[in-house]
């Protein structure tokens, strides 16, 4: 009997070998939206087999294929069975609010449900030591579960789950801003609220935020996933994609307040809007002084001034005002989305009479409305004033405008000042960390705080460059260090300006600037952050890097390098062997030390130590040798921006990481033959 089975058993194996049940190497990859898995390869025909059976005997003919069949509904059942239940039950489903907790971003719904590729485990276990179950083999090789974008169009009820009390916060992005998008999400998310949306204007953006639970609705605005740019193009259409978006929202009754994705809730917004339940419209401006008292608007000398519809709310009553900033740009290729609402917004401003509240006519006397105080709603200069701070308010939002550098400079300022979230990675490093101390001279700061001479003229700047050159010098050669020794993240300094930038010359952006002088100044002020992106994204880090919660374990983890003064020879390393730290983390370097003693006596601490700091004249730490100066002129010289503006035209002067090196090639491409001295342009 045993003989006989075995026989059985032998001629089944062959017979099954000549039907592949499905193809084992479907590719994970694979992008079509059909369900139907590939047919089976190398079947022979059904003729064939018929033939093959008449010439077999009864038990051959009867037996065999009953037990081929069983057989065959038996794996089908195996294999598929889990996927059939999976994909009844299975389902993206909007994730119920959560508190937040740490630092993480607490799930939050999207308003419908997805099929989404996921495979319970098994309640046992198929597998042969050393080969996979046959459900891992299903999971690795079948294609994604098939999803249609159009799922997320936006309609009622996509937001209607989500709105408080018929009002909603709204964002938009598109793939390049995917980062901006989740750091909206998170900050918003940690104020308690959760009656937000997010709006994809890419597909690749959509996949993204619904893996991340972020509830977002699908704009297919057909633009580019890179970065819009400055008055291009691409950025004026973006601009129209906005204003369709607003209206939208409108259209379906929900009371909508928008916020580029470049600005950060820090506050709960809806009890603020809640209090002005006669306003139709209400939008941020550029003032750096506010003219609101506590809470209130601002009064209409402040809604006269700039407005900036990076954070605005409207309320369905203002959809004929929004129809009309459509229909304008429409009719105008080249027209920018905020100077087309400002003119309907001041269309006839005047006070609303009988009115406690602050609210203004606007439109014509249609509509009513004002500007949110710029204390509450900040912009990149009124916050960093400190108008908020002077009047003992908690702002509600903090917005990138007015910021240099772009993309880069916004993310740069948001980091700086603790407005974005970063992932645990940020705070980790191939090689390690340095930085160093900043060394500002007495003298140059009172020599800025004395000085009378306020003109824009190439006399009246420089104090300020003095003041800035000295600090320049020390970046230098800490971005050079932390280069040579195997390629560090050097912590950028809080560098201290004598003069305020104006980035828009003649229109007298600043002019209502109340800074004291000399001030600390963000990194995007003095520096290219955007070519520095390109150049060297992880070689850098924000000057309040070292001061966040996540870096604590790193600076348990720090060296101390003290730069030893010229006469100083008791103690001091002089890099002709690497340098053994004392019993405190600390080692003593003279000066002037040339590349290979830098390398010699200090590269090897990257091994035992995350963060090397310098203390000092970290001007004097090293000196760099003709052809030396001339790779890393060559290098870093697009790193710097410009001080902005003296009166000649062009009116921008660039700072000069090699302002001191004689012989070394400037920004005009030329020679600098003896002292430095500021000249605009090129």
């Amino acid at each position: 009997l045993r003989s006989s089975l075995g026989r059985e058993a032998q001629k089944l194996r062959i017979i099954m070998s000549q039907f592949s049940l499905m193809d084992n190497a479907m590719s994970s990859q694979e992008s079509s939206p059909a369900r139907e898995r590939q047919r089976p390869l190398a079947s022979p025909s059904r003729s064939s087999y018929l033939a093959a059976l008449r010439q077999k005997s009864c038990s051959e003919r009867i037996i065999m294929p009953s037990i081929l069949v069983v057989l065959i509904f038996g794996v089908v059942a195996l294999m598929f069975g889990p996927v059939v239940g999976t994909l009844r039950t299975g389902r993206y489903q909007p994730a119920a609010s959560a508190p937040l907790t740490g630092t993480a971003l607490a799930s939050a719904e999207p308003a419908d449900a997805i099929e989404t590729r996921e495979f319970h485990a098994p309640s046992h276990s198929d597998r042969i030591e050393g080969t996979p179950a046959v459900v891992d083999r299903l999971v690795s090789n079948s294609p994604e579960v098939p999803w249609n974008p159009d799922d997320y169009m936006l309609k009622r009820d996509l937001v209607e789950p989500l709105a408080d009390d018929g009002h909603i916060a709204v964002t938009f992005a598109n793939h390049n801003h995917l980062d901006f998008a989740k750091n909206w999400a998170y900050h918003i998310r940690k104020t308690g609220c959760t009656s937000y949306i997010v709006g994809a204007m890419d597909e690749k953006i959509l996949k993204e935020l619904v893996k991340l639970n972020i509830p977002t609705f699908y704009m297919a605005s057909n633009l580019t996933t890179n970065d819009f740019g400055r008055f291009t193009k691409e950025f004026i259409e973006m601009g129209r994609k906005k204003a369709a978006m607003v209206q939208s929202f409108l259209d379906l009754g929900f009371s909508t307040l928008v916020s580029d994705v470049d600005a950060v809730w820090l506050r709960n917004p809806f009890p603020f809007f809640r209090k002005f339940t006669d306003a139709d419209m209400l939008v941020s401006s550029d003032l750096i002084q506010t003219t609101s008292i506590a809470e209130g608007l601002e009064d209409l000398s402040g809604a006269r001034h700039g407005l900036n519809i990076g954070v605005m709310f409207l309320r369905p009553r203002a959809l004929s005002l929004v129809q009309e900033w459509i229909a304008n740009m429409r009719s105008d290729p080249k027209g920018w989305d905020q100077a087309e609402l400002t003119h309907l917004f001041r269309s006839n401003l005047t006070v609303a009479p009988n009115r406690s509240d602050g609210l203004l006519s606007i439109y014509n006397g249609k509509l009513l409305g004002g500007a949110l105080p710029t204390s509450l709603f900040c912009s990149g200069q009124s916050y960093k004033e400190g108008t908020s701070w002077e009047g003992g308010l908690r702002p509600y939002s903090f917005h990138a405008s007015g910021i240099a550098s772009a993309t880069s400079g916004k993310r740069s300022r948001l980091r700086e000042w603790g407005f974005w979230h970063d992932e645990p990675g940020r705070f980790t490093h191939p090689v390690g960390f340095l930085s160093y101390d900043n060394h500002v001279p007495l003298e140059l700061i009172n020599e800025v705080r004395d000085f009378k001479n306020q003109s824009k003229t190439l006399q009246g700047v420089l104090p300020h460059f003095k003041l800035m050159n000295e600090q320049l010098s020390q970046l230098r050669v800490a971005l050079v260090a932390a280069k040579e020794l195997g390629g560090a993240a050097a912590v950028l300094p809080h560098l201290w300006l004598g003069k305020q930038n104006d980035i828009w010359p003649g229109d007298g952006y600043f002019r209502e600037s109340r800074f004291q002088m000399p001030f600390t100044a963000p990194a995007d002020y003095t520096m290219d952050l955007e070519w520095m992106d390109h150049e060297i994204p992880d070689e850098y880090r924000e000057f309040s890097f070292l001061e966040k919660p996540e870096a604590t374990p790193l600076l348990a983890s720090r060296v101390v390098i003290v730069i030893c003064q010229a006469e100083a020879d008791a103690d001091c390393e002089e890099g002709e062997a690497p340098a053994i730290p004392k019993e405190d983390d600390t080692v003593r370097l003279k000066p002037n030390r040339n590349l290979y003693q830098l390398r010699t006596a200090l590269s090897h601490l990257y091994k035992s130590y995350k963060i090397v700091h310098f203390q000092g004249r970290m001007e004097k730490a090293i000196h760099l040798n003709p052809v030396e100066t001339a790779f890393y002129n060559e290098r870093m010289r697009g790193w710097m921006g410009a001080f902005c503006c003296v009166e000649e035209k062009p009116g921008h002067i660039f700072y000069d990481l090699f302002w001191d090196v004689p012989g070394h090639i400037n920004r005009f491409n030329e020679v600098q033959e003896g002292p430095w001295e500021p000249k605009p342009g090129p």
